[in-house]
């Protein structure tokens, strides 16, 4: 019986071919990795940036650039949150919550910014929790912009309602306060296995119209 994971092995490369060239600028500028370094450090954790590629990464730049904050949720290794920096941000604007402490740990090893003054912030938070952590309680009405790329779709409805209010809480009270993403969707909304086999229970996947009633 094949391993279930064999069906990602067609995905596997043993090297890396090809860097996009946002993620070297990352890693050149704000790092100080060495252009002859960056495949090496990569192929340790391959990583590029999804926030650039959202029409309004444009207006996002703008805004932080002016002062204003942005968080990402799910932000992983915050590679998002690096490449605002890169493009003329301040590390004093740009927030992340990930579940997982390790993720948030290890992105300082990746992008060597453990000791940069000001230190981004990274916040390890379970969104599912019914109540902000003592941890979050500083951003409260805090985020001008908040970002949410292929998380939401990870959970059922009734999750995706108790995220959602918590962001809310964290949104600055102000006419152009923003929540953006992207998610995983289905022209059928409903409530889909998992992809990930060993994962029980379901995820919601959004067409746009339940994601208009939805919001």
């Amino acid at each position: 019986m094949a391993h279930p994971q064999d069906q990602y092995k067609a995905w596997f490369l043993e090297k890396i071919e090809f860097i996009p060239t946002e993620t070297s600028e990352i890693l050149e500028r704000y790092s100080g990795i060495s252009r002859d370094e960056v495949t090496e450090h990569v192929e340790r954790v391959f990583l590029t940036p999804s926030l650039t590629r959202h029409p309004l990464y444009p207006e996002v730049l703008s805004r932080a650039r002016s002062g204003q904050n942005v968080l990402d949720i799910g932000c992983c290794f915050g590679t998002d949150l690096r490449k605002l920096i890169v493009d003329g941000a301040s590390s004093e604007n740009v927030f992340g919550i990930d579940i997982e402490q390790g993720f948030l740990d290890q992105s300082h090893v990746l992008f060597r910014d453990a000791d940069k003054v000001p230190p981004i912030t990274l916040v390890a938070e379970n969104m599912l929790n019914a109540n902000l952590s003592s941890s979050l309680q500083p951003l409260v009405e805090k985020m001008d912009i908040i970002y949410m790329a292929k998380f939401l779709h990870l959970f059922d409805i009734d999750q995706q309602h108790n995220i959602m209010r918590k962001a809310v809480k964290l949104l600055r009270r102000k006419p152009d306060s923003m929540i953006i993403g992207s998610q995983i969707g289905n022209v059928h909304a409903g409530s889909y296995p998992h992809r990930v086999g060993q994962y029980p229970g379901t995820s919601y996947y959004h067409n746009t119209k339940s994601f208009q009633d939805f919001m």
